[in-house]
């Protein structure tokens, strides 16, 4: 089996790309979520692409919509809400949305 690794130039895109996004998650700690939080501030604090969970097929992976508030001109989630749904992987929340317990 051959293994084809990444020339230097990709090398230095991923790490550049890896070493963004690491300063973004600092950037995020728990303490500094914001008290009500957009569907972009979750996506990055969960690891996801907005774009793709607000997808028809995907919308079962969003935040709990019922908890959804109107803050500031802009659809918001309560900084617990984001918190509790960041921990829950797909199948869980693919259960959740369909009304059922996780066990």
């Amino acid at each position: 089996m051959e293994v084809n690794l990444p020339n230097k130039e990709q090398f230095d895109r991923i790490e550049a790309t890896l070493n963004k996004l690491l300063i973004m998650i600092k950037e995020l700690e728990p303490g500094q979520l914001p008290e009500w939080v957009t569907i972009q501030e979750a996506c990055v604090w969960k690891g996801v692409e907005a774009k793709t969970i607000q997808q028809k097929e995907n919308r079962h992976l969003m935040p709990p919509l019922s908890e959804r508030q109107m803050v500031g001109g802009r659809l918001r989630w309560r900084r617990e809400v984001i918190l509790e749904w960041s921990r829950k992987n797909n199948e869980e929340l693919k259960i959740l949305s369909q009304g059922l317990k996780v066990i």
